[in-house]
Protein backbone atom coordinates (compact mmCIF):
# COMPACT_ATOMS: atom_id res chain seq x y z
CA UNK A 1 0.00 0.00 0.00
CA UNK A 2 1.43 3.36 -0.70
CA UNK A 3 2.64 5.70 1.85
CA UNK A 4 0.19 8.77 3.24
CA UNK A 5 1.60 11.92 3.54
CA UNK A 6 1.36 13.14 7.21
CA UNK A 7 -0.67 16.37 7.07
CA UNK A 8 1.29 19.30 7.35
CA UNK A 9 0.96 21.58 10.56
CA UNK A 10 -0.94 24.27 8.37
CA UNK A 11 -3.73 21.45 7.27
CA UNK A 12 -3.83 20.27 11.18
CA UNK A 13 -4.37 23.97 12.47
CA UNK A 14 -7.72 24.10 10.41
CA UNK A 15 -8.71 20.74 10.90
CA UNK A 16 -8.32 19.22 14.02
CA UNK A 17 -10.39 18.35 16.05
CA UNK A 18 -11.48 16.75 19.58
CA UNK A 19 -14.34 14.46 19.74
CA UNK A 20 -15.83 12.75 22.54
CA UNK A 21 -16.37 8.59 21.62
CA UNK A 22 -17.32 5.88 23.65
CA UNK A 23 -15.07 3.98 25.53
CA UNK A 24 -15.43 0.90 23.12
CA UNK A 25 -12.53 -1.66 23.47
CA UNK A 26 -12.55 -2.67 19.64
CA UNK A 27 -12.52 1.02 18.78
CA UNK A 28 -9.93 2.13 21.51
CA UNK A 29 -7.66 -0.87 20.13
CA UNK A 30 -6.15 1.42 17.62
CA UNK A 31 -6.73 5.07 19.72
CA UNK A 32 -4.38 4.16 22.80
CA UNK A 33 -3.41 8.24 22.41
CA UNK A 34 -7.04 8.72 23.63
CA UNK A 35 -7.56 10.45 27.29
CA UNK A 36 -10.12 9.94 29.60
CA UNK A 37 -12.83 12.54 30.10
CA UNK A 38 -16.02 10.40 32.03
CA UNK A 39 -16.34 6.76 32.77
CA UNK A 40 -17.03 5.28 29.71
CA UNK A 41 -16.23 8.58 26.98
CA UNK A 42 -12.77 9.30 25.85
CA UNK A 43 -11.30 12.17 24.08
CA UNK A 44 -9.90 11.49 20.94
CA UNK A 45 -8.46 13.46 17.60
CA UNK A 46 -10.42 13.99 14.52
CA UNK A 47 -9.56 15.61 10.79
CA UNK A 48 -12.77 16.89 9.69
CA UNK A 49 -13.19 19.34 7.05
CA UNK A 50 -16.16 19.97 4.23
CA UNK A 51 -15.99 16.33 2.94
CA UNK A 52 -13.96 14.12 5.11
CA UNK A 53 -14.28 13.02 8.98
CA UNK A 54 -11.37 10.72 9.85
CA UNK A 55 -11.35 9.65 13.34
CA UNK A 56 -7.35 9.46 14.25
CA UNK A 57 -5.34 6.25 14.80
CA UNK A 58 -2.18 5.71 17.10
CA UNK A 59 -0.52 5.27 13.59
CA UNK A 60 -2.09 8.91 12.48
CA UNK A 61 -0.89 10.81 15.60
CA UNK A 62 2.14 8.92 14.74
CA UNK A 63 2.77 11.66 11.73
CA UNK A 64 1.91 14.63 12.68
CA UNK A 65 4.45 17.74 12.98
CA UNK A 66 3.83 18.11 16.38
CA UNK A 67 3.47 16.27 19.57
CA UNK A 68 0.06 14.69 21.00
CA UNK A 69 -0.17 17.76 23.86
CA UNK A 70 0.28 20.21 20.86
CA UNK A 71 -2.47 18.27 18.53
CA UNK A 72 -4.77 18.11 21.54
CA UNK A 73 -4.26 22.06 22.00
CA UNK A 74 -5.22 22.65 18.12
CA UNK A 75 -7.93 20.58 18.93
CA UNK A 76 -9.31 21.75 21.44
CA UNK A 77 -8.95 25.40 20.27
CA UNK A 78 -10.70 24.80 16.99
CA UNK A 79 -13.57 22.64 18.77
CA UNK A 80 -14.52 25.25 21.13
CA UNK A 81 -14.86 27.54 18.03
CA UNK A 82 -17.90 25.39 16.45
CA UNK A 83 -20.84 26.71 16.64
CA UNK A 84 -24.26 25.65 17.93
CA UNK A 85 -27.16 25.80 15.68
CA UNK A 86 -30.03 26.06 18.67
CA UNK A 87 -29.97 26.41 22.59
CA UNK A 88 -33.79 25.33 23.68
CA UNK A 89 -34.45 26.27 27.30
CA UNK A 90 -36.76 22.94 28.02
CA UNK A 91 -38.83 24.96 30.70
CA UNK A 92 -38.13 22.55 33.58
CA UNK A 93 -35.70 22.39 36.25
CA UNK A 94 -32.90 25.02 34.46
CA UNK A 95 -32.48 22.19 31.68
CA UNK A 96 -31.81 23.49 28.18
CA UNK A 97 -30.50 21.19 25.07
CA UNK A 98 -28.03 22.31 22.51
CA UNK A 99 -27.90 21.15 19.14
CA UNK A 100 -25.02 21.43 16.58
CA UNK A 101 -27.23 21.04 13.05
CA UNK A 102 -24.38 19.63 10.86
CA UNK A 103 -21.52 20.44 13.37
CA UNK A 104 -20.31 16.82 14.65
CA UNK A 105 -18.68 18.42 17.89
CA UNK A 106 -21.74 20.29 19.97
CA UNK A 107 -21.04 17.32 22.90
CA UNK A 108 -17.45 17.76 22.73
CA UNK A 109 -17.69 21.63 23.55
CA UNK A 110 -18.47 19.64 27.25
CA UNK A 111 -15.36 18.15 27.14
CA UNK A 112 -13.92 21.96 28.14
CA UNK A 113 -16.42 22.44 31.01
CA UNK A 114 -14.79 25.80 32.09
CA UNK A 115 -15.18 27.51 28.68
CA UNK A 116 -18.19 25.43 28.32
CA UNK A 117 -20.18 27.40 31.20
CA UNK A 118 -18.50 30.92 30.42
CA UNK A 119 -19.51 30.65 26.43
CA UNK A 120 -23.48 29.47 27.39
CA UNK A 121 -23.30 31.96 30.02
CA UNK A 122 -23.79 30.04 33.22
CA UNK A 123 -21.83 31.07 36.87
CA UNK A 124 -20.11 27.45 36.91
CA UNK A 125 -19.27 27.61 40.65
CA UNK A 126 -22.08 24.95 41.58
CA UNK A 127 -20.59 23.61 38.03
CA UNK A 128 -22.33 21.73 35.66
CA UNK A 129 -24.76 18.93 35.02
CA UNK A 130 -24.83 17.65 31.25
CA UNK A 131 -26.05 14.41 29.43
CA UNK A 132 -24.02 14.16 26.29
CA UNK A 133 -26.73 12.15 24.49
CA UNK A 134 -25.35 12.27 20.97
CA UNK A 135 -22.20 14.35 18.95
CA UNK A 136 -24.45 16.68 18.09
CA UNK A 137 -27.22 16.98 20.99
CA UNK A 138 -26.75 17.74 24.03
CA UNK A 139 -28.69 18.36 27.52
CA UNK A 140 -27.03 20.64 30.16
CA UNK A 141 -28.05 23.05 33.49
CA UNK A 142 -26.91 24.64 36.37
CA UNK A 143 -27.12 22.42 39.37
CA UNK A 144 -29.45 23.24 42.23
CA UNK A 145 -29.43 20.12 44.21
CA UNK A 146 -33.11 19.15 44.12
CA UNK A 147 -34.19 15.65 43.59
CA UNK A 148 -36.36 16.87 40.38
CA UNK A 149 -33.83 18.06 38.51
CA UNK A 150 -31.84 14.88 38.53
CA UNK A 151 -35.35 13.24 37.82
CA UNK A 152 -36.05 15.10 34.73
CA UNK A 153 -32.18 14.62 33.21
CA UNK A 154 -32.91 10.67 33.58
CA UNK A 155 -36.33 11.33 32.12
CA UNK A 156 -34.78 13.05 29.02
CA UNK A 157 -31.89 10.01 29.18
CA UNK A 158 -34.57 7.28 29.08
CA UNK A 159 -36.89 8.87 26.00
CA UNK A 160 -33.46 10.23 24.07
CA UNK A 161 -31.49 7.27 24.43
CA UNK A 162 -34.59 5.04 22.90
CA UNK A 163 -34.72 7.36 19.69
CA UNK A 164 -30.94 7.29 19.07
CA UNK A 165 -29.08 4.03 20.54
CA UNK A 166 -28.38 3.22 17.06
CA UNK A 167 -27.04 6.01 15.25
CA UNK A 168 -23.82 6.38 14.95
CA UNK A 169 -23.22 9.43 16.52
CA UNK A 170 -24.88 8.36 19.99
CA UNK A 171 -22.58 8.91 22.87
CA UNK A 172 -24.28 7.95 26.47
CA UNK A 173 -27.57 7.72 28.63
CA UNK A 174 -25.25 8.54 31.60
CA UNK A 175 -26.13 12.05 33.17
CA UNK A 176 -22.63 13.53 34.85
CA UNK A 177 -21.72 16.32 37.04
CA UNK A 178 -18.66 18.54 36.88
CA UNK A 179 -17.18 20.65 39.65
CA UNK A 180 -15.12 23.32 39.46
CA UNK A 181 -12.22 21.79 41.14
CA UNK A 182 -11.82 19.33 38.48
CA UNK A 183 -13.80 16.38 38.80
CA UNK A 184 -16.64 14.94 36.63
CA UNK A 185 -18.48 12.03 38.33
CA UNK A 186 -21.49 9.66 37.12
CA UNK A 187 -24.42 11.31 38.94
CA UNK A 188 -25.81 7.32 38.81
CA UNK A 189 -22.66 6.24 40.63
CA UNK A 190 -22.62 8.21 43.04
CA UNK A 191 -25.38 11.06 43.52
CA UNK A 192 -24.09 11.69 46.96
CA UNK A 193 -21.61 14.08 45.31
CA UNK A 194 -24.48 16.00 43.69
CA UNK A 195 -26.96 15.93 46.48
CA UNK A 196 -26.32 17.82 49.44
CA UNK A 197 -25.30 15.64 52.79
CA UNK A 198 -28.05 13.10 52.38
CA UNK A 199 -29.28 11.47 55.47
CA UNK A 200 -28.18 7.79 56.39
CA UNK A 201 -31.47 5.77 54.69
CA UNK A 202 -33.32 3.49 57.00
CA UNK A 203 -33.02 -0.16 56.58
CA UNK A 204 -35.73 -1.31 54.26
CA UNK A 205 -38.70 -2.68 55.94
CA UNK A 206 -39.38 -6.87 55.51
CA UNK A 207 -42.04 -6.31 53.00
CA UNK A 208 -40.09 -4.38 50.73
CA UNK A 209 -37.19 -6.66 50.65
CA UNK A 210 -38.50 -8.33 47.82
CA UNK A 211 -37.91 -5.47 45.55
CA UNK A 212 -34.88 -3.78 44.56
CA UNK A 213 -34.79 -0.19 46.66
CA UNK A 214 -34.48 2.66 44.92
CA UNK A 215 -31.08 4.48 45.01
CA UNK A 216 -30.79 5.88 48.71
CA UNK A 217 -29.11 8.81 48.09
CA UNK A 218 -31.59 9.87 45.49
CA UNK A 219 -34.72 9.55 46.60
CA UNK A 220 -34.13 10.29 50.53
CA UNK A 221 -31.81 13.58 49.83
CA UNK A 222 -33.77 16.87 50.65
CA UNK A 223 -32.96 19.61 48.89
CA UNK A 224 -29.87 21.18 48.70
CA UNK A 225 -30.12 24.83 50.14
CA UNK A 226 -30.86 27.46 48.02
CA UNK A 227 -27.52 29.47 46.77
CA UNK A 228 -27.78 32.81 48.92
CA UNK A 229 -28.53 36.19 47.71
CA UNK A 230 -25.79 38.04 45.64
CA UNK A 231 -23.42 39.88 47.97
CA UNK A 232 -23.26 43.83 47.71
CA UNK A 233 -19.99 44.15 46.14
CA UNK A 234 -21.23 41.33 43.06
CA UNK A 235 -24.45 43.53 42.66
CA UNK A 236 -22.51 46.77 42.41
CA UNK A 237 -19.99 44.80 39.62
CA UNK A 238 -23.11 43.55 37.96
CA UNK A 239 -24.43 47.03 38.16
CA UNK A 240 -21.48 48.80 36.59
CA UNK A 241 -20.16 46.09 33.94
CA UNK A 242 -23.51 44.23 33.26
CA UNK A 243 -24.85 41.14 34.21
CA UNK A 244 -23.61 38.90 31.35
CA UNK A 245 -20.57 37.27 33.29
CA UNK A 246 -19.30 36.32 29.59
CA UNK A 247 -19.58 40.31 28.70
CA UNK A 248 -17.28 41.19 32.39
CA UNK A 249 -14.71 38.12 31.59
CA UNK A 250 -14.11 39.90 27.68
CA UNK A 251 -13.76 42.96 29.03
CA UNK A 252 -11.45 41.99 32.07
CA UNK A 253 -9.43 40.60 29.52
CA UNK A 254 -9.18 43.30 26.98
CA UNK A 255 -9.34 46.37 29.42
CA UNK A 256 -6.66 48.95 30.25
CA UNK A 257 -8.21 50.27 33.25
CA UNK A 258 -7.07 49.68 36.85
CA UNK A 259 -9.85 50.45 38.31
CA UNK A 260 -11.79 48.14 36.32
CA UNK A 261 -9.35 45.16 36.55
CA UNK A 262 -9.44 45.83 40.57
CA UNK A 263 -13.13 45.14 40.55
CA UNK A 264 -13.41 42.19 38.46
CA UNK A 265 -10.82 40.38 39.96
CA UNK A 266 -13.32 40.53 42.96
CA UNK A 267 -15.81 38.85 40.69
CA UNK A 268 -17.45 36.20 41.95
CA UNK A 269 -17.90 34.55 38.59
CA UNK A 270 -14.27 32.35 38.27
CA UNK A 271 -13.61 32.83 34.41
CA UNK A 272 -13.88 37.18 35.42
CA UNK A 273 -11.48 36.27 37.59
CA UNK A 274 -9.81 34.00 34.97
CA UNK A 275 -10.02 36.53 32.63
CA UNK A 276 -8.03 39.32 35.26
CA UNK A 277 -5.74 37.46 36.27
CA UNK A 278 -4.25 36.82 32.58
CA UNK A 279 -4.25 40.76 31.72
CA UNK A 280 -0.89 42.46 31.94
CA UNK A 281 -1.99 45.67 33.72
CA UNK A 282 -4.29 43.71 36.28
CA UNK A 283 -2.37 45.33 39.39
CA UNK A 284 -0.41 43.89 41.87
CA UNK A 285 -2.58 44.03 44.86
CA UNK A 286 -5.23 42.04 42.46
CA UNK A 287 -2.55 39.78 41.82
CA UNK A 288 -1.74 39.30 45.27
CA UNK A 289 -5.17 38.69 45.72
CA UNK A 290 -5.69 36.03 43.45
CA UNK A 291 -2.77 34.06 44.92
CA UNK A 292 -5.38 32.64 47.57
CA UNK A 293 -7.98 32.26 44.60
CA UNK A 294 -10.17 28.91 44.92
CA UNK A 295 -9.36 28.04 41.74
CA UNK A 296 -6.53 26.44 41.36
CA UNK A 297 -5.28 27.65 37.85
CA UNK A 298 -6.42 31.44 38.80
CA UNK A 299 -4.10 31.25 41.78
CA UNK A 300 -1.52 29.67 39.94
CA UNK A 301 -1.51 31.95 37.08
CA UNK A 302 -1.38 34.82 40.39
CA UNK A 303 1.80 33.29 41.43
CA UNK A 304 3.88 32.87 38.17
CA UNK A 305 3.27 36.14 37.49
CA UNK A 306 4.06 38.14 41.01
CA UNK A 307 7.42 35.18 41.39
CA UNK A 308 10.62 37.11 41.85
CA UNK A 309 12.86 34.63 43.16
CA UNK A 310 14.22 31.52 41.53
CA UNK A 311 12.39 29.40 44.29
CA UNK A 312 9.33 30.53 42.98
CA UNK A 313 10.42 30.48 39.47
CA UNK A 314 11.43 26.75 39.69
CA UNK A 315 8.49 25.94 42.07
CA UNK A 316 6.08 26.53 39.18
CA UNK A 317 8.28 25.38 35.99
CA UNK A 318 6.27 21.99 36.45
CA UNK A 319 3.12 23.38 36.97
CA UNK A 320 0.16 21.18 35.35
CA UNK A 321 -1.53 24.03 34.18
CA UNK A 322 0.08 25.89 30.96
CA UNK A 323 -0.87 29.37 31.10
CA UNK A 324 1.08 29.56 35.00
CA UNK A 325 3.89 28.47 32.69
CA UNK A 326 3.40 30.78 29.91
CA UNK A 327 2.83 33.25 32.94
CA UNK A 328 6.48 32.40 33.91
CA UNK A 329 7.82 32.88 30.71
CA UNK A 330 6.22 36.34 30.41
CA UNK A 331 7.63 37.76 33.59
CA UNK A 332 10.48 39.83 33.28
CA UNK A 333 12.07 38.77 36.31
CA UNK A 334 12.72 35.14 35.01
CA UNK A 335 16.26 34.13 35.34
CA UNK A 336 17.69 32.73 32.16
CA UNK A 337 18.02 29.09 33.34
CA UNK A 338 14.38 28.90 33.82
CA UNK A 339 13.54 30.70 30.82
CA UNK A 340 15.70 28.37 28.81
CA UNK A 341 14.26 25.36 30.57
CA UNK A 342 10.46 26.72 29.34
CA UNK A 343 12.13 26.87 25.41
CA UNK A 344 11.74 22.79 25.94
CA UNK A 345 7.56 23.43 27.12
CA UNK A 346 5.53 20.87 25.43
CA UNK A 347 3.28 23.50 25.08
CA UNK A 348 3.77 25.64 21.60
CA UNK A 349 2.87 28.85 23.58
CA UNK A 350 5.17 28.57 26.81
CA UNK A 351 7.99 27.50 23.90
CA UNK A 352 7.76 30.58 21.95
CA UNK A 353 6.91 33.56 24.61
CA UNK A 354 9.76 31.89 26.11
CA UNK A 355 11.59 32.67 22.81
CA UNK A 356 10.71 36.03 22.42
CA UNK A 357 12.57 36.70 25.90
CA UNK A 358 15.15 39.24 24.83
CA UNK A 359 18.02 36.87 27.31
CA UNK A 360 17.41 33.79 25.12
CA UNK A 361 21.34 33.66 23.68
CA UNK A 362 21.85 32.58 20.32
CA UNK A 363 22.54 28.87 20.50
CA UNK A 364 18.89 28.65 21.95
CA UNK A 365 17.36 30.16 19.22
CA UNK A 366 19.39 28.50 16.65
CA UNK A 367 17.86 25.35 18.56
CA UNK A 368 14.21 27.05 18.16
CA UNK A 369 14.92 27.55 14.69
CA UNK A 370 14.25 23.88 13.89
CA UNK A 371 11.33 23.58 16.41
CA UNK A 372 7.94 21.68 14.48
CA UNK A 373 5.73 24.61 15.61
CA UNK A 374 5.62 27.54 13.34
CA UNK A 375 4.76 29.83 15.88
CA UNK A 376 7.95 28.95 17.37
CA UNK A 377 10.02 29.39 14.85
CA UNK A 378 8.07 33.20 14.11
CA UNK A 379 9.65 34.04 17.36
CA UNK A 380 13.08 32.91 16.52
CA UNK A 381 12.74 35.02 13.39
CA UNK A 382 11.96 37.96 15.31
CA UNK A 383 14.49 37.88 18.11
CA UNK A 384 17.43 40.62 17.59
CA UNK A 385 19.85 37.40 19.05
CA UNK A 386 18.83 35.37 16.07
CA UNK A 387 22.11 34.39 14.83
CA UNK A 388 23.01 34.66 10.69
CA UNK A 389 23.13 30.58 9.95
CA UNK A 390 19.24 30.19 11.86
CA UNK A 391 17.66 33.31 10.14
CA UNK A 392 19.04 32.02 6.51
CA UNK A 393 17.26 28.60 7.39
CA UNK A 394 14.55 30.45 8.43
CA UNK A 395 14.50 32.80 4.89
CA UNK A 396 13.65 29.33 2.95
CA UNK A 397 10.97 28.24 5.64
CA UNK A 398 8.72 25.78 4.02
CA UNK A 399 4.61 25.94 4.18
CA UNK A 400 1.70 25.50 1.95
CA UNK A 401 1.19 29.22 0.62
CA UNK A 402 -2.89 29.64 1.18
CA UNK A 403 -4.53 33.20 2.23
CA UNK A 404 -3.75 35.20 5.63
CA UNK A 405 -3.02 32.26 7.71
CA UNK A 406 0.04 31.22 6.19
CA UNK A 407 2.83 31.03 8.88
CA UNK A 408 5.78 30.83 6.21
CA UNK A 409 5.04 33.56 5.07
CA UNK A 410 5.09 35.39 7.82
CA UNK A 411 8.33 33.38 9.27
CA UNK A 412 9.78 34.67 5.90
CA UNK A 413 8.62 38.37 6.32
CA UNK A 414 10.06 38.71 9.48
CA UNK A 415 12.98 37.23 8.70
CA UNK A 416 13.10 40.21 5.87
CA UNK A 417 12.66 42.48 8.88
CA UNK A 418 15.40 41.41 11.49
CA UNK A 419 18.52 43.39 11.36
CA UNK A 420 21.06 40.52 11.70
CA UNK A 421 19.86 39.39 8.35
CA UNK A 422 22.23 39.93 5.97
CA UNK A 423 22.62 41.26 2.57
CA UNK A 424 22.58 37.98 0.30
CA UNK A 425 19.65 36.46 2.22
CA UNK A 426 17.10 40.12 1.41
CA UNK A 427 18.58 39.91 -2.12
CA UNK A 428 16.94 36.16 -2.15
CA UNK A 429 14.17 37.53 -0.32
CA UNK A 430 13.66 40.35 -2.81
CA UNK A 431 12.68 37.67 -5.23
CA UNK A 432 10.24 35.76 -3.25
CA UNK A 433 6.96 34.67 -4.71
CA UNK A 434 5.12 36.09 -2.28
CA UNK A 435 4.78 40.37 -2.47
CA UNK A 436 4.77 41.22 1.23
CA UNK A 437 7.89 39.81 1.73
CA UNK A 438 9.38 40.93 -1.73
CA UNK A 439 8.65 44.36 -0.35
CA UNK A 440 10.07 43.71 3.56
CA UNK A 441 13.35 42.21 2.46
CA UNK A 442 13.42 45.61 -0.36
CA UNK A 443 12.86 48.07 2.40
CA UNK A 444 15.39 46.62 4.93
CA UNK A 445 18.09 46.86 1.47
CA UNK A 446 17.43 50.24 0.79
CA UNK A 447 17.54 51.14 4.43
CA UNK A 448 20.97 49.26 4.89
CA UNK A 449 24.11 51.44 4.64
CA UNK A 450 26.38 50.95 1.43
CA UNK A 451 23.70 48.42 -0.04
CA UNK A 452 22.56 49.75 -3.20
CA UNK A 453 18.47 49.06 -4.16
CA UNK A 454 18.24 46.11 -6.28
CA UNK A 455 16.52 47.32 -9.49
Amino acid sequence: MPDVKAPSFEVLHKSLFVQLLPDDDNQMANITYARPFTPGLVQALVVSTPDTYVIQTDEDVAGYPLNIDEAFAIGRKNTDAQPVASVTDLGVSGIHQAQGGASNFTAALLSNPAQFCSDFELPGEKGLLFLPLHRNNIFYAEPDGNKQQVDQFFEISRQGWDAIANDAGALTNDVFLWLPVGSITRVRDNAKTYLADPPTPAPPSDAATSSPPAPPAIETAPPAPLAPELSQQQLDIEARYGADPKERAKLALNSDDVKTLKDLALDDVGSVRYSAVMNRTTPRRSLETLVDDELEWISAVAQARLATTYDAFESLIESPHWTARDALARNPNCPLEILVRLCRDEDYTVRSNAAENKQIPPEVLERLSLDVNPFVRLAVASHPNTPVAALAKLSTDAGAMDDDDDMSLRIRKQVARNPNTPQYVLERLSQDECLEVREAAQQSLDASPGFPALK
